[in-house]
């Protein structure tokens, strides 16, 4: 499953956890079809991001608060931080991280949350080519 989302957003499973060697990339935010945000990563930073959702989802949240802050969220914002979810899920998934079977189920409904609501208003989120 992890390696067709990262296929999807233009990167490897082992680019995932990777990345920081990689140096700095864009990403982008696409609605309706239309790139209205582009980004520049450093991949540290990603992966910076990516250790604080792990240890920020040690306790658990409310799938309904869940969906409340992300439905709120600006869309090149639910972009960052669907990246930076995807990359923690690698890491844990992949064995780089341990954690509980509470932190990888809260990991998980947040990154499916941010791709429900992405969905439902035509956001895809995507490293830009190359």
């Amino acid at each position: 499953m992890m390696k067709r989302l990262f296929v999807s957003l233009g990167l490897s499973i082992a680019a995932a956890h990777t990345m920081a060697a990689a140096g700095d990339f864009n990403f982008l935010t696409i609605q309706d079809g239309k790139i209205i945000n582009t980004t520049a990563y450093k991949a540290e930073a990603v992966h910076a991001e990516a250790v604080k959702w792990i240890a920020t989802l040690k306790k658990p949240i409310n799938v309904e608060t869940m969906m409340t802050v992300v439905n709120a969220m600006p869309a090149k914002d639910r972009c960052a931080n669907f990246l930076s979810v995807a990359v923690a899920l690698t890491m844990v998934e992949e064995g780089y991280k341990n954690v509980s079977e509470l932190t990888k189920n809260s990991l998980q409904n947040l990154f499916y949350t941010i791709q429900d609501v992405n969905k439902k208003t035509q956001v895809t989120c995507r490293k830009a080519n190359t």
